[in-house]
């Protein structure tokens, strides 16, 4: 499965061997209490390292999975850029992605693999470029609801920014104000819906 706090992606898979072969992968079931993210295949959490040590504890019976289970473990983890994760909502190979908008192959491949870093503008722009041109939902607004009250908490054209703005908000919150107030992310295809004739907008609550 894959992994978001907004910052950074990791790919995971976690396996047990049962003594001929390595099980299916149980990430998705280790990592329950993360939320999907809309309809991209990236789940959110709020700390990416946190969930790699827990990862690694398991692999090797360690911390809060110490344990007299003897039964080898793999885990497998892989960090992807975000250049990569937005080529991927294309469905486009790096070199028609490349041509596409008018990056070198070269600088598009050390990007993805993390030779080079992109500058965080135009990974912001390049991400609004596509969301344009294949017309994917782009425009991220956090929102608070309490006693039938509505606020908003963050608008974004960054999902990443939208991501770390609901973690952030939902670790400020008790218990009992959880059970009070409802946290969500909306998702439009514009920023300027309300100037649309429709109300054209997916209600996402984490």
């Amino acid at each position: 499965m894959r992994l978001t706090d907004g910052k950074r992606t990791i790919e995971v898979t976690m396996r047990e061997w049962d003594g001929t072969n390595w099980g299916q992968d149980i990430a998705g079931e280790f990592f329950a209490d993360a939320e999907l993210i809309d309809n991209d295949p990236y789940t959110a959490l709020a700390d990416i390292d946190y969930a790699i040590d827990n990862a690694k504890d398991w692999e090797s019976h360690a911390g809060d999975y110490d344990d007299d289970d003897e039964t080898e473990r793999l885990v497998e983890i892989t960090e992807l850029t975000q250049i990569r994760r937005i080529r991927e909502l294309t469905g486009l190979s790096m070199n028609k992605f490349a041509a596409k908008y008018n990056i070198p192959p070269r600088t598009l491949q050390d990007w993805e693999y993390g030779k080079n870093e992109a500058a965080p503008y135009l990974v912001d722009l390049l991400e609004r470029a596509v969301r344009e041109d294949y017309g994917l939902r782009r425009w991220y607004e956090v929102v608070a609801e309490k006693n039938g009250d509505e606020f908003e908490i963050a608008g974004t054209y960054s999902r990443a920014e939208a991501i770390e703005a609901y973690m952030n908000e939902r670790h400020h919150l008790t218990e009992a104000e959880k059970a009070r107030q409802s946290l969500q992310v909306r998702i439009y295809k514009s920023k300027d819906w309300l100037d649309e004739e429709e109300y054209d907008a997916d209600l996402i609550e984490w």
